[in-house]
């Protein structure tokens, strides 16, 4: 069973797509005794999972915090799953030396089952004897045992810069084989679906992971200057966490479909016998019945457009290292916005169109969870939205300012990065850019020429 995320450009949610295949020869002979369930991958002992026999976690500083209450990947509200662990161990001797690791502050930041508020709080920690060390060593050699088509092996002892491991439409499985482990350092490294770490993982810098995180040895994170945020579920030995700046470790079912999608699904179900794969059997779950597209194939009709000429600007600049890609729109009225609530229910999309098609779309949900807090925050006259992780599509920044009275309105929006689905350029002329939210409202700029306008860059200012 492969179970594959398809978010359709367009639609705001995803959905999951199971389908039965051949892994060997056309049989799953080669997978028919497997040590850890499918069930252990979407729901895993904790968010973090110390395995080792005699973990002795370290936890240093207040400003992280580690959550087994499953949150959906797309705008941080509850999922469907149970809590699990915040903090989960093979022993009932290895919880209870976690638990008198925490300080009374700290126990309050470790959060999912079995919490209670409180001065101090009891802390989401607890033992789980399944999977065990053997089983987990297995998983992984079955993981790594699927070749270069599915794994991507990387020999480095250092990571720094914009590293991008796999993607929310291709997830992968990411192998640091060096006997000396990894270290994160400086810049920005993001990755999706599976990370597995020999000897120990040391995060230094900024990692944003979507998935299952294994490591056959320790954690050090000591984000002294960065931050660390992983949603799905970290499996090591041991954790030691020196916190000058944020981490945060988060369960997320939804994350971990990208983990299935990665190649987890091939290996972690338990099947006593042999079974031969029917190709041809599929079960879909449909999306939600709240999915509505985003940015149609066409510009919508009756959208607000600037008052004042030429004051609005678009940029798109295509590098060569997508890390550096770049979105940029401006616009500027008077009239008055509809910018409903997007800190709570108002979702947002970018739609750029040219001549013949829509050539990019973006969403920036509403709600969502950032590493210093909520993504969007209320101002005087509108909102402001920032975003370092540029998750889902590449959005860094919004800022939406309303007219109020005898004043100006204004709309500005930055992508940048892997997640930005640049188009390919030169663009078509005309070219018009909307932004338009979930309560109906809709901002609008038309360029019927472009000042530049190559494979690399398009630019110009509107009518």
């Amino acid at each position: 069973m492969r179970c594959r995320i398809s978010r359709p450009r367009g639609i705001r949610a995803a959905r999951v797509v199971c389908v039965l295949v051949g892994v060997v020869s056309g049989t799953l002979d080669a997978f028919a005794e497997h040590s850890v369930s499918c069930t252990s991958i979407t729901a895993p002992p904790g968010a973090i999972f110390l395995y080792g026999d005699a973990p002795n976690p370290t936890f240093n500083g207040t400003s992280f915090a580690i959550n087994g209450n499953d949150v959906k990947l797309a705008n941080g509200l509850s999922g469907p799953s149970p809590a699990i662990w915040g903090v989960a161990t093979l022993t009932e001797n290895g919880a209870e030396e976690t638990r008198n690791s925490l300080n009374n502050q700290q126990k309050n930041n470790v959060q999912g089952r079995g919490f209670a508020a409180g001065n101090p709080a009891t802390p989401s920690v607890g033992a789980e004897s399944v999977p065990n060390p053997t089983e987990i060593d297995q998983f992984i050699d079955d993981l790594l045992a699927m070749g270069p088509a599915y794994v991507t092996t990387n020999w480095n002892t250092q990571i720094n810069g914009g590293a991008m491991f796999g993607t929310f439409d291709a997830p992968r499985i990411t192998y640091f084989n060096n006997a000396s482990g990894v270290t994160f350092g400086n810049g920005n490294a993001t990755g999706y679906g599976i990370m597995i770490v020999e000897h120990s993982l040391t995060v230094n810098g900024n990692l944003y992971f979507v998935g299952l995180i294994l490591v056959r040895g320790p954690v050090y994170v000591t984000t002294i200057a960065g931050s660390w945020q992983s949603w799905g579920s970290v499996w090591a030995t041991d954790f030691q966490l020196v916190v000058g700046a944020h981490a945060d470790d988060q369960f997320s079912s939804d994350s971990l479909k990208l983990a299935e999608q990665a190649g987890a699904a091939f290996t972690c179900e338990r099947m006593p016998t042999p079974i031969a794969p029917t190709p041809t059997s599929a079960v879909t779950m449909t999306p939600d019945a709240t999915v509505t597209p985003a940015c149609g194939t066409a510009p919508a009709q009756g959208c607000q457009t600037p008052t004042i000429p030429h004051r609005s600007v678009l940029t798109l600049m295509d590098r060569t290292d997508d890390t550096k890609d770049l979105v940029s729109w401006r616009w500027k009225s008077t009239r008055v916005g509809d910018f409903g609530d997007p800190t709570a229910a108002t979702v947002y999309d970018l739609c750029v169109y040219d001549a013949a098609r829509i050539v990019l779309t973006a969403n920036i949900p509403a709600g969502q969870g950032c590493i210093a807090g909520p993504c969007w925050k209320p101002t005087s006259r509108g909102f402001r939205y920032r975003n370092q992780l540029m998750t889902p599509d590449g959005v860094q920044q919004v800022t939406l300012v309303d007219a109020g009275t005898g004043g100006r309105s204004k709309v500005t929006l930055k992508a940048k990065g892997g997640h930005v689905d640049m188009p390919a350029l030169p663009l078509t002329v005309p070219v018009r850019v909307q932004l338009r939210n979930s309560a109906g409202a809709c901002w609008e700029a038309s360029f019927s020429e472009l000042r530049a306008n190559d494979g690399r860059k398009s630019t110009g200012r509107s009518e």
